[in-house]
Formats: C-alpha cells, sequence, structure tokens
C-alpha cells in the first residue's frame, strides 16, 4: 500500500453516509483511491481503516482480487473473466463474504481507461448478482452510484453490460425506481464529487495525461446525461433541495440558487469542454419558473465575468464566451419554438450571437429577445457595415451607390473617413452573417425604410464584386497584373470571389414567397435602388470595354428580375425610372404625350461633346441587350411575358397598356445605328421583328409611330448630296451607305418590315405614302429634303405592295401610286431632256433615282409584274435623254430596267448593242481585276518587308475604279434578266426571245461566263498571294468585295452553272499566266477567307469538287497536266499504283490538311458557330465529299483512308455532337429511342439524308449565314457521311466513350436515323454485287440482320454466317461459322479472323468482305 493522500468531502453528508453502509466508502477520491494507490478502508469502528477480507474468503479467489490491482490490462481481464466463473459456481453464501472488497475493487475499475475492462467488470457483477440475489442490499448505498452512473458510459457496449448487471439485480421496472429512490443520496453525493473533481485528481502522476485528459472526456457526458435523467425523472428543484447538505426540505429556493450557482453554473459553464451541448441542455433543464430571471442573471453575469477574466489574463479565448452565450440562447429558441439544433461555426460566434439575439433564421423563428428599438439600431449596423465594401470601390458608380443606400436621413450612418479594404470585408461578412442568421425577424419592421436599402445593397454588393473580378481578368490578359493602380490585389480579389457567391447562393435560396409578400413600398423603394445604381453604372463605368459593360449590366437587371416578383404596374415603372432621359440619353428622339398618349419628337441639333456621345453609345448598348434578353415587347411596348397571345385578349387590353410603351426608346435606336458589340440591323431590329410575328396587333401603333416620327426627321435634316442608290437591291451595305441617320433609319425599318413578312395593309400603305406625298411639295415648289428621301422610301413601299397587296387596277392605293409615279416620270424626262442650264444636274440625279426606285427588279426573275408600270416604263424607255458623265451610272441602270420592263419592244440592233456594252462592261471588270492580281502578286514579290507589302497591298486594292465595277453590276444584272427571258415559256413567237436564244448569243454568253470565271479565280488568288505573305492582307482583300458585296454575290449566282468546258478553259489561263498561287489556292482562301462572302464561299466549295478542280483540290504538288484521264481522279489511282510503297504516303493540301488536322481540344472550347469551327466542318465535307467520288477499290481511297484512321482524331465526332444534344437517356434494357430536341431531329434529318443521297452539298449550301440550326444540319450531316464512309474510325470512337449515358443517347440515334438505310444498302450490295453459282450462294433474313454466305466444293463446305447489329456499324458485326466440312479447324479460324478484322478495322463493306471470303476459298480449292 501507498502512502495515503486524500482530500476531505466536500459534503459532510459522506461521513453519516459511511457509517450507514456495512462496506464503507472512503471519503476521498472515487472508490477509496487517490490516483493510482488505493487507501484501504477502515473499520467499522473506525471510519478510516481499511476493509479486510474475512478468513471465509477463498485464497483463489483473494488472488484474483489482488491481480485486479495490477496495471497490466490483460492480467486484469484474466483476472474478472476468472472471477466472473467462480461467482457463477460458487453458493450464495460463499460470495456474499467477498461482497465488500468486491465492492472497493469494482468502484475502482469503472473508472478504467480500457473500456473492454470496464466491459469485464459489468459481466462479473451481474454473475456476482445472480449467486447473491439479496445479499446485495446492504451494500447497495455505496455501489448504487457508480452503478447508475455506468449506465450512461460513452462505450456503448459498456453502458450495455452496465444496464444488463442492474436488471439481473432488479428484474422488475418497479423495484429498479424503488432501489434508484432509496439512494437518490447517494447517488447525488457520488456526482457532487465527479463535479468537484479536477482532471489531476482521476490518476496519479504514473498515468499520462492524454489517458487522464480522455478519462475526463468521457465521463463529463455520461455525469451530464445521468444527472439529465434524474432531472426527468424527479424535477430539479426537489431533487436537489432533497439532497443539499441541510436535510430539511424547504420551499426557499435560495438554497437551491446558490447550488445552481456555485457548483452547477460553473461547471456547465467553465472547462476546457464547456462548448459541449449536453451541458447546456443540463443548464437549461435546471431553470425554474420561480426563479428565472435570477438563473438568467446569473448565466449573462457568469458569460461576461468570463469575458472579462479572457481579456485580463489573455489566456482564455474571449471567442468561448460568446459562443456559450450563442448556444445558450439558441437552445431557449429552441425549447420554445420545439425545434432540433443548429450547428454554429465557431469563426461566426459574433454574429451568431446576434443571430441568437434577433432570432428569424426561418420564416417560423420570429422570437425576439430585444426590443424594436435596438432592432432598429442593429438594422442601420447592418446597412451601414454591408455598404462599408462599397465606399472602397475602384469605381465611381458604387461610391454613387452608397450615396444612394445611405441618403439624407441616414446620414449618422456614413463613415467619416476610408478604411482598408480588408476591415471593410470583414465588416460586410459580419453584416451579412447577421442579416443571413435573422432575414426572418428583421423583416418585422419592413415599414422601416433602411429594410428595401438592405435588399438592394445585396445585388449592388454583388454586382460590384462582379465587375471588378471582370476587370481584374481583363488586367491579367491585358498584362496588368502588376499595375496596383488598375487592379485589385489577389487577397482582394479572393474576398469579392467569396462574398458574391455567399451573397448570390443567400438570395437564390429565397423563397419565391418571400419576395411575393413584400410590401409594395419595399419593392417600389428596391427597384428605384436597383434602377439608379445600374444607370449610374451604364453612364460612369470607364474601366471595361464598353460592350462588356452593357452585356455585364444587362445580365444584373436579368438576374435581379429573375429573383424578384414585381408585378406589371411596378416592373415598367422600373423600367421607365432605368430608360428615362439624361444629360446624355436620348440625344435623337425624345418622349412626349400627344393626345394623353405616349409619342415621340424629334430633337434637333443635340448639344454632344466626345463624353457625351461616349456615354450615349454605352447606354444605347445596354438598352439594347437589355431589348434581345428580355424582349422587345417587354422593353419597349410595355407588354407583360406571360400574356397569352390570342388576338382577342391584346384587343382587350390595348388601352390599358398603351400608356406603358416605350416607343421613343425603339426610335433613338434606330437612329444611333452602330454601338460597340451591337447594331440596328444585326442586334436591334432582329429583336423587334421577333415581336411583332407574335404581337401583330401592336405592329400598326408603333411601326406607325416610328415611321411617322423617322420620315418627319428624315425630312426636316439635311442629308447632304445624294448617294447612288441600288434600290432593286437593298441590303445592309446599301443601307449603310446613308448619311442620314433618320432616313437610315426609316430605310431600315421599312426594309425589317418587307423582308420579314410584316403585315403591311393596303390601307396603312396608303395612308404613310399620302403623308410621303403632302411632304413632298411645298405650295408648288418641289421639297429637296423630301426628293431626296423619296428613292429610299419607295424602293421598300413599291416592293412590298407590288408583292403582298397584289394591286389591280380597281385598287385605290394603286391608282393613286401609279398617277403621282407618272408624274415622277415625266419630270424625270424633263430633267433629262433639258440642257444642264435649265436643270441642275443634283434634281436630274433625284429625280432619277426617284425613277428607279419605282420600278423593282427581281435581279433572278425578272420585273415585277406590276400593271401600272408597263406604259411608265415604256415612256422612260423611248425618251430621248442627254446623259452627262454625271447621271451616266444612272443611265446604265435604265437599261437594266428597259431590258427588265419593255424588252419586247427592242429590235434587233438593240439586242445586238445590249450584248456589246454588257461584254465590255464584264470584261473591263476582269480586266481589273486581274491587274490588282497582277498589282499584289508584285508586292509581295518585290517588297522586302512585311510592312512594305501590305502598305503596297492597301494601295493596290484601294485604286480600284469603282465606276468599273458598278457598271460591271449592271451588266451582270442585265445578264440574269436575260438568262431568265430565255427560259420562260410565254411568248414563244416573240422575236426578242429568238435573238436571245440564238447562237450567236449563246456564244456571246459562253465568253461571259468565262470572264466571271476568270475573275472569281483572279480574286481568290489574290486574297492567297497576299495571306501567303502577311495574314492581315487577307482581310483587305476580303473587305474589297464587302464593298461590293452584290456585284461579288451576281457572279457567284453564274459559277455553279459553269460547264466542264469553261472551267478548264479558264484554270488553264490561270496556270499560264504564271502566278505565285494557284487557282486551287485562290479558292480555298475564299473558302476559308477572314471576311467570307456566303454565296462566294458555296461557290469555291462546288468548284473544287468539280473537274477538273478535283484533280488538284485535295493532293498537293500536282498540275492541270498530270490529269489526263476522263474519270474523276482516275490519274490520282494510276499514278499511285505505278509508284513504289514507300513513296506512297499521301500528302493532303496544306489548305485542308490544317484545318482537318485542327486539335480538337481548342475546338471543343470554341462557341458553336465560331469561325474555327466552321470552317474545320467545311474543310471535313470537303474531304469525306472528295471520298465518295472515288472508287471503292482505288489505292487512292484506301490512302486517303489510312490517313484519316491514322493521323486524324476520331474526337472531331465529340465535337460533332456538341451540335446534336442528345437528352441524357435511361441505362434501361428497354431499346426505346431517345426524345430529339429541335436541333437534334434537324440533325437527325440530316444524318439520313447524307446516307441515302451520298452528298454533303446541300447543307453546305444552307449554312449561310451561319446559325446553330444550319451548323446542326451540317453536324449531322458529317455524322452521316462518316458513318457511312468511315464506320472503323466512328467505331473506334464511339468505343471509348465514357459517359454511359451519352453513349446510349447516340446508340439510340444511331439505330433510329442512320443504321437502317446503312443496313439496307449492305442487303442491297450483297445481292447485288455477289453472284451465286453451283458451288456458293447467298442468302440475306433482313428481320434478323443476317447474311449467311455457304460454299460447297466436292467434298468440303462451310457456311458463313454474318450477323449486322441493328445499330450498324456502332456496335461490331459478328461473323461465325455455323458449318465446317473438310476443312481444319485451324485453316478456318484462321479466315473467320482475318474476315472478322477485315469488317472490324477497315471501312470495307460486307459484300466486299464476302467476296475477298470467297476469292480465298477459290484459290485454296
Amino acid at each position: 500500500m501507498g502512502k495515503q493522500k486524500g482530500r476531505a468531502s466536500s459534503s459532510g453528508l459522506a461521513a453519516s453516509l459511511v457509517q450507514q453502509s456495512q462496506g464503507a466508502v472512503p471519503a476521498f477520491g472515487f472508490g477509496g483511491y487517490h490516483g493510482a494507490t488505493r487507501v484501504e478502508p477502515a473499520t467499522t469502528s473506525d471510519p478510516e481503516a481499511p476493509i479486510h477480507p474475512t478468513p471465509d474468503v477463498d485464497s483463489e479467489v483473494l488472488q484474483h482480487l489482488k491481480r485486479l490491482g495490477r496495471k497490466d490490462p490483460t492480467t486484469k481481464l484474466k483476472a474478472l473473466s476468472a472471477l466472473s466463473v467462480i461467482f457463477g459456481q460458487k453458493s450464495g453464501d460463499e460470495v456474499v463474504q467477498i461482497v465488500p472488497q468486491w465492492a472497493f475493487e469494482y468502484k475502482r475499475l469503472l473508472l478504467d481507461y480500457n473500456r473492454e475492462i470496464r466491459r469485464a467488470t459489468h459481466e462479473a457483477m451481474s454473475s456476482l448478482v445472480r449467486t447473491i440475489k439479496k445479499g446485495i442490499a446492504p451494500h447497495l448505498k455505496s455501489m448504487l452510484g457508480p452503478w447508475w452512473f455506468s449506465q450512461f458510459d460513452p462505450a456503448p457496449e459498456v453502458a450495455q453490460a452496465a444496464r444488463r448487471s442492474f436488471e439481473a439485480a432488479f428484474t422488475q421496472s418497479e423495484r429498479r425506481i424503488d432501489a434508484l429512490m432509496l439512494c437518490v443520496k447517494e447517488i447525488f453525493l457520488y456526482l457532487n464529487e465527479n463535479l468537484k473533481l479536477m482532471t489531476q485528481a482521476l490518476s496519479d502522476k504514473a498515468t499520462p495525461m492524454d489517458e487522464v485528459e480522455d478519462m475526463h472526456q468521457r465521463d463529463t457526458p455520461s455525469l451530464v446525461n445521468l444527472l439529465l435523467v434524474l432531472v426527468e425523472i424527479f424535477g430539479p428543484t426537489p431533487l436537489l433541495l432533497k439532497n443539499y447538505l441541510k436535510n430539511d426540505e424547504t420551499s426557499d429556493m435560495k438554497p437551491y440558487l446558490e447550488m445552481f450557482n456555485d457548483d452547477f453554473l460553473p461547471w456547465c459553464l467553465n472547462g476546457k469542454y464547456n462548448s459541449c451541448s449536453s451541458k447546456i441542455d443540463l443548464l437549461l433543464a435546471l431553470f425554474q419558473d420561480d426563479c428565472f430571471n435570477e438563473q438568467w442573471c446569473s448565466v449573462i453575469k457568469y458569460t461576461r465575468a468570463g469575458q472579462k477574466h479572457a481579456v485580463d489574463d489573455k489566456t482564455s479565448n474571449i471567442m468561448d464566451q460568446f459562443e456559450i452565450f450563442t448556444l445558450i440562447l439558441q437552445k431557449i429558441r429552441e425549447r420554445i419554438a420545439g425545434r432540433k439544433l443548429i450547428n454554429l461555426h465557431k469563426k461566426d460566434s459574433h454574429a451568431n450571437f446576434l443571430c441568437a439575439a434577433l432570432g428569424g433564421s426561418d420564416q417560423e423563428d420570429r422570437i425576439c429577445f430585444l426590443s424594436a428599438e435596438t432592432v432598429r439600431g442593429i438594422i442601420g449596423f447592418i446597412l451601414k457595415n454591408l455598404a462599408s465594401v462599397l465606399v472602397a470601390s475602384n469605381f465611381e458608380w458604387s461610391r454613387f451607390a452608397y450615396e444612394l443606400l445611405l441618403h439624407a436621413e441616414h446620414r449618422h450612418l456614413k463613415f467619416l473617413e476610408k478604411q482598408s479594404s480588408s476591415v471593410n470585408f470583414g465588416m460586410t461578412h459580419f453584416s451579412f452573417g447577421v442579416l443571413k442568421g435573422s432575414l426572418f425577424s428583421i423583416i418585422l419592421l419592413e415599414e422601416d425604410s433602411l429594410f428595401p436599402a438592405i435588399l438592394a445593397s445585396l445585388f449592388i454588393i454583388e454586382w460590384e464584386c462582379s465587375m471588378a473580378l471582370i476587370l481584374g481578368e481583363e488586367n491579367d490578359l491585358e498584362g496588368h497584373k502588376d499595375d496596383i493602380d488598375v487592379c485589385a490585389s489577389d487577397e482582394e480579389m479572393h474576398l469579392k470571389a467569396d462574398l458574391a457567391e455567399s451573397i448570390n447562393a443567400f438570395c437564390q435560396s429565397l423563397s419565391s414567397s418571400f419576395w411575393n409578400n413584400l410590401h409594395s413600398c419595399t419593392l417600389n423603394r428596391l427597384a428605384n435602388i436597383l434602377a439608379q445604381s445600374v444607370r449610374f453604372a451604364v453612364f460612369h463605368t470607364r474601366e471595361l470595354r464598353d460592350d462588356m459593360t452593357a452585356v455585364l449590366c444587362s445580365e444584373w437587371v436579368i438576374d435581379m428580375l429573375k429573383l424578384i416578383y414585381i408585378d406589371h404596374i411596378t416592373l415598367q415603372s422600373f423600367f421607365d425610372l432605368l430608360l428615362s432621359e439624361s444629360e446624355c440619353w436620348p440625344l435623337w428622339v425624345a418622349s412626349s404625350l400627344q393626345n394623353g398618349h405616349p409619342s415621340m419628337k424629334v430633337r434637333f441639333e443635340p448639344a454632344t461633346t466626345d463624353e457625351i456621345e461616349l456615354k450615349h453609345q454605352r447606354f444605347v448598348a445596354f438598352a439594347d441587350n437589355l431589348t434581345i434578353k428580355l424582349g422587345f415587347g417587354e422593353v419597349i411596348l410595355g407588354i407583360p411575358v406571360n400574356l397569352h397571345r390570342s388576338m382577342s385578349q391584346w384587343t382587350d387590353i390595348t388601352s390599358s397598356i398603351s400608356s406603358l410603351s416605350r416607343a421613343w426608346v425603339a426610335g433613338e435606336i434606330l437612329c444611333t445605328w452602330t454601338w460597340t458589340g451591337g447594331s440596328v440591323l444585326k442586334t436591334f431590329l432582329p429583336s423587334l421583328v421577333e415581336c411583332m410575328k407574335v404581337k401583330p396587333c401592336h405592329e400598326v401603333s408603333i411601326m406607325s409611330l416610328l415611321l411617322d416620327t423617322l420620315l418627319e426627321g428624315a425630312i426636316m435634316h439635311d442629308s447632304g448630296l445624294s448617294t447612288l442608290f441600288n434600290a432593286w437591291y437593298l441590303s445592309g451595305d446599301e443601307i449603310e451607305k446613308i448619311q442620314d441617320r433618320f432616313l437610315r433609319a426609316l430605310v431600315a425599318l421599312l426594309f425589317s418590315s418587307d423582308t420579314n413578312d410584316f403585315i403591311w395593309r393596303e390601307s396603312d400603305a396608303l395612308v404613310f405614302f399620302e403623308k410621303l406625298l403632302s411632304h413632298l411639295f411645298i405650295d408648288s415648289s418641289v421639297n429637296r429634303k423630301c426628293l431626296k428621301a423619296l428613292p429610299f422610301v419607295m424602293s421598300t413601299i413599291v416592293k412590298a405592295l407590288s408583292e403582298k397587296s397584289k394591286l389591280s387596277r380597281e385598287s385605290s392605293c394603286a391608282d393613286l401610286m401609279g398617277k403621282n409615279i407618272l408624274s415622277w416620270l415625266d419630270a424625270t424626262i424633263s430633267c433629262l431632256s433639258s440642257s444642264p442650264r435649265e436643270v441642275l444636274e443634283q434634281d436630274a440625279v433625284d429625280w432619277m433615282q426617284v425613277a428607279l426606285s419605282c420600278f423593282p427588279l427581281r435581279i433572278t426573275g425578272g420585273g415585277q409584274n406590276l400593271i401600272f408600270y408597263n406604259r411608265a416604263a415604256s415612256s422612260l424607255s423611248t425618251s430621248e435623254t442627254a446623259l452627262s458623265s454625271t447621271v451616266e451610272l444612272l443611265g446604265v441602270k435604265l437599261i437594266e430596267v428597259t431590258v427588265g420592263y419593255c424588252w419586247t419592244n427592242l429590235d434587233e440592233n438593240d439586242w445586238c448593242f445590249l450584248f456589246c456594252i454588257v461584254f465590255k462592261w464584264i470584261e473591263s471588270s476582269v480586266l481589273l481585276v486581274e491587274e490588282m492580281t497582277d498589282g499584289i502578286n508584285d508586292a509581295v514579290a518585290n517588297q522586302k518587308s512585311s510592312e512594305d507589302a501590305l502598305e503596297m497591298i492597301k494601295l493596290v486594292v484601294n485604286s480600284a475604279d469603282k465606276l468599273t465595277i458598278s457598271l460591271a453590276e449592271s451588266a451582270l444584272v442585265v445578264l440574269c434578266q436575260l438568262n431568265h427571258l430565255g427560259n420562260i415559256q410565254e411568248a414563244e413567237n416573240s422575236q426578242s426571245l429568238q435573238l436571245i436564244r440564238s447562237g450567236d448569243y449563246a456564244k456571246s454568253n459562253d465568253k461571259i461566263v468565262e470572264s466571271i470565271l476568270r475573275l472569281f479565280l483572279a480574286s481568290g488568288v489574290s486574297e492567297a498571294i497576299a495571306k501567303s505573305r502577311v495574314e492581315e492582307a487577307s482581310s483587305i482583300i476580303g473587305s474589297s468585295r464587302h464593298s461590293y458585296l452584290h456585284f461579288w454575290e451576281l457572279v457567284a449566282s453564274f459559277i455553279n452553272n459553269t460547264s466542264p468546258q469553261i472551267r478548264r478553259s479558264s484554270l488553264e489561263s490561270m496556270e499560264l499566266w504564271g502566278l505565285n498561287k494557284d487557282s486551287v489556292s485562290g479558292l480555298y482562301s475564299i473558302l476559308f477567307s477572314s471576311q467570307p462572302i456566303f454565296h462566294l464561299q458555296f461557290a469555291a466549295f462546288s468548284l473544287l469538287l468539280s473537274e477538273p478542280f478535283c484533280q488538284l483540290s485535295l493532293v498537293k504538288e500536282r498540275s492541270l497536266e498530270d490529269n489526263c484521264l476522263p474519270a474523276q481522279h482516275s490519274d490520282i489511282n494510276q499514278s499511285t499504283e505505278l509508284m513504289p510503297d514507300s513513296e506512297k504516303t499521301l500528302h493532303i493540301r496544306d489548305e485542308l490538311s490544317a484545318l482537318i488536322e485542327f486539335p480538337t481540344s481548342k475546338l471543343l472550347k470554341t462557341d458553336l458557330i465560331d469561325r474555327d469551327r466552321v470552317d474545320v466542318f467545311i474543310a471535313w465535307a470537303l474531304l469525306l465529299s472528295h471520298v465518295q467520288l472515288l472508287q471503292p477499290s482505288s489505292s487512292s481511297r484506301e490512302n486517303i483512308l489510312k490517313y484519316i484512321q491514322d493521323k486524324i482524331s476520331p474526337c472531331i465526332l465529340d465535337c460533332i455532337f456538341q451540335h446534336i444534344p442528345l437528352k441524357a437517356a435511361a441505362l434501361s434494357g428497354k431499346k426505346r429511342d431517345v426524345e430529339l430536341m429541335p436541333e437534334a431531329e434537324a440533325a437527325a434529318k440530316a444524318s439520313k439524308n447524307a446516307i441515302v443521297t451520298s452528298s454533303l452539298l446541300s447543307y453546305v449550301e444552307s449554312l449561310w449565314p451561319v446559325g446553330t440550326w444550319q451548323m446542326a444540319s451540317l453536324a449531322g450531316s458529317l455524322y452521316g457521311m462518316m458513318i457511312r464512309l468511315l464506320p472503323s474510325f466512328v467505331r473506334t470512337w464511339f468505343t471509348t466513350l465514357k459517359d454511359r449515358s451519352l453513349s446510349y443517347a447516340i446508340e439510340s440515334f444511331t439505330r433510329q436515323w442512320c443504321s437502317p438505310p446503312l443496313l439496307q444498302d449492305e442487303f442491297s450490295q450483297v445481292k447485288d454485287s455477289i453472284y451465286a453459282d453451283e458451288d456458293f450462294s447467298v442468302s440475306v433474313n433482313r428481320s434478323a440482320y443476317e447474311i449467311v454466305a455457304t460454299y460447297k466444293k466436292e467434298e468440303t463446305g462451310i457456311d458463313l454466317v454474318i450477323r449486322l447489329p441493328n445499330c450498324y456499324p456502332l456496335r461490331h458485326v459478328d461473323v461465325d461459322c455455323t458449318r465446317s466440312l473438310g476443312i481444319s479447324e485451324v485453316k478456318c479460324r484462321k479466315w473467320l479472323l482475318s474476315l472478322t478484322s477485315f469488317v472490324h478495322n477497315q471501312n470495307g463493306a460486307i459484300a466486299e468482305a464476302i467476296c475477298t471470303w470467297k476469292s480465298n476459298f477459290d484459290k485454296e480449292f
């Protein structure tokens, strides 16, 4: 025995309890132990005397009891196991003798670190109580404390063993409760000792401290759980008072409060493990209604004292005190609301503390412990801190938003001086945490003006962070990362990203009911703040590019409107404020009221500066983006998006929504015309068109208003000198030439209404035409401003009416227009017939353009069938005009009108003159382009530096004579008319038709067409030469074509129908020229031009696949002289076959291989209509078309297939299926076809058609203008052609797909659309190309997808079965030998493997494989 070291019991009741027990428990330590040193109990007469075993105790038992005191756990476990057996074998009288000594050991062992020892102790206890039964009663009070306590051991197996031993002693539940009531004092005495026991007292210095710490941590929750059970059974006050030092029961709560304050409160709230949730539960369980205030005050004082202590000694963590109190408040709230605990994070303990006091973590949690005035103060505090991040922003608009959030009545909340960004972000994060955790309590004070400001601040902060992040990315790309003044630090960017993400996630988490239930005044105030903030951001953001600012700000608005529910009236008020007038906006058209309805008026000569124009451009770009994304109806017309679009409903609501229209915004955007990132033709008008197609009843009102206002502006503004205007071929490029912004907008609007099938009723046209006439004359004088505008307007009105209104003689509009057109023709003839002294040349030009605009020509189909035109055109054509050099070009256009409308009146001399002049004009243009090509060739060859070459190329291109091109354009228009006349069936006996169809004209026509083809090739070669020296020079050549777009489109229209003889003659002429680049290089330059024109691209594509160009367009280093065989590509086959194997490597032309081998990893990241992607797809279409042209058995085809198989990644199919959106398919055993989206359905039909027709030409032709739908069709056709020509290539890709859902979807797509025609083709080839004889036969089972080939030769025979999958050729073909006679198994297997390899790995057909197999068989036998 060691030296006794103990401490007196803190309870005087302990001594009396010891005397009451036969096996007295020492008044120190746990069970008579201090640390690991056993202290022998005293005799009955001496409480401090140790307990000595009686002489009757068996020596074996004593030996095992002594072994329990050893430190080795294995020894203890063996001893316990032996005692358990002994207790079960001996009689109760024998075992009861050792109970005092066992009780001593039992209580000590329950505190052992090893859980197995504790479990074994309870199992031995079970054996003991079953043997002695009631013999345990004298010792019960000394043992029940630790015995009961052990039932809450954190180790489940230990707690279960303790519970079983207790139930073994008291088999009935009533007896267990009685025992508990009998020993309740002793239990609380034991618990009281444990409450006050420090960690160091659990063991001596020999025990490792980590074990001691674990023991204390283990016992603490057990103790708490035990107390909670007792409190639940007996209640806190009676239980604690009954077991307090005073034995008399009293109703005075003072002793209870003393025990609560002195014992339980420090134990629950102090120490290393003071954050234990169960301790807080126990503490709250001890709260009583009679002394709730006193207890609550004690908790507050204790935590405040702990906080002060932590600050004074700097040893404790002050955050622990906040966390404790936060947890207490949260648990009180949960007890009231009856909810479960929500975990709180330590880093947010300050915010969580406020959240716990405020409440409002969800809609059901509205319990607030603070006064309304205090909550208002916290709301102001939240807003101030949230807005602090805006003060430190580098954006001017953010600081404006800060002023807007904290308006005049809240000036006291503003920061007096700027703080560091880290401080601002810390304050913002803190306040955001409080807002997030208490929103539904704060909303109770929604009437406070600060609440909508808080909501607005969330959006504005996220916007500011998003703009800062985009700016940071832009600066990184531009190399400004080290410029501190330009971009924020990486740390600040990280903070902004986290903050924006947190705010966005929080706002998205709010349900729609939250926004729906907000008061209208809150929503109005919120919308007002956000609208002003966005406006200021658009006007005053200089750090980003204008287009990026416009897109970003429009996305803010769209995302906000998706989140917040705003009724239609409030939404339109938001748009009114968002788009309201300012110094910078609008500049040309302003809003006004007319008879109480919204209208607009023209603004004259607005005062502008460079700064105002920049801001105006930026805001127009923003309004355009907003209109594109939200719709023209919502933004401009003020029509709800979800309104039913039936005609009756539109009629009903017209009056109610007319006041919300903002037509002036549309007028301002139309007049602005272009801005960074968009234009009227490319972005705004498409939105207007889309709206007008589905909202026809509003078309009349807004279209009339826009047309009237723009016409007024066009007439009242001086448009300057007249410009030559192609009235018959109105396009964006022609409209771009108009200088006056109002006239340009007017023509663009009329053009869109014509080309997009708007409803242009005759009555509306008549009203507009009358308004136009009313401005044409001022008294008896011509209004020159209106005269200049007249041809532009008439070109669209006449065309629209002629095509849609079907005017007749009885039409009032036709009659009015016919009379006026005749009078205009008289004025034109008068000007042309008069001398220059009598009539101003400008008048003649203006009247000629008016006359030409009234005679629309269908370029590829002759003149319009307008009744009132015939007489007028005849008058014009027979007038004797004296053309000056100024009006020469307009005179040429009169020839076009003459051919289109008066061709029956022309005699033979007229036609001869016409043929000669057309040929002359076209030859002049050919000569011009060839001279330009020579100049570019010389510039590239002779200039030493690329810069000098580029300047020389620019000089050559810019020196081209515009008049020559314009005359040639008119010649091509006339030629189109003549070709049409040559094909019509009417007036077969007409002398004019006979002249047109005569041989002389045919010869002239062939020469003209050959000249056009030479012109086309020369232009392409010039671009190829320029590109070979300077990449930028290519765009110069391409841009020059765009300057004469209609001319080049007319050129392209003649290319596709040229004969092989004309093509060969032109090609030979180009080769004799001796330029640095050949004709094929020129065609590739046009096809893949940096400034593409789709008519030219398709013409180039067609030529590259036609004779003789196809012989040169695939393989490089070949010339026309090498190709003299008539069959397509046969020369390549022959020359390749004569080569040695070492030289048979196929060299694809660089222009094609560069795109075919384009890295798919890079291509996958591009936009779906990116130019690189388009070019790669066109290149693949060209390559596959070449493969289709080659004979299946040719060596050239084999070489091309080998090139594709060896050098090209099949991942190009990943790019193809980016355009074919297949829905994820369920991975079930059922082979159901996947439902297709619209783009996928278009691709599917294209795939099937490409397989059936073996052609991609129609999908290349329909690709332009490039769009997602067109690209989907081309992608589908490419897949169809690939799976037809390159099945092994496609199968290699398919078998490597890792996404099972995508794999199934592609298989289903192929099975439904591609496999049926492929299987049909395979079966047909087998039936048609394999001829049966007496030794060989083939049968086809189409329903089973099987082909059976049978070969018999004398006594040998074999049956070959080829099974095709229903998704052929994605899955492998199964080849099997079902019967073999007279053929060795080895040879049979060899043939099967060879055949299987041929079908699987090559791109051969099944019929070809069978023929190869039969040939081998014939050789064998």
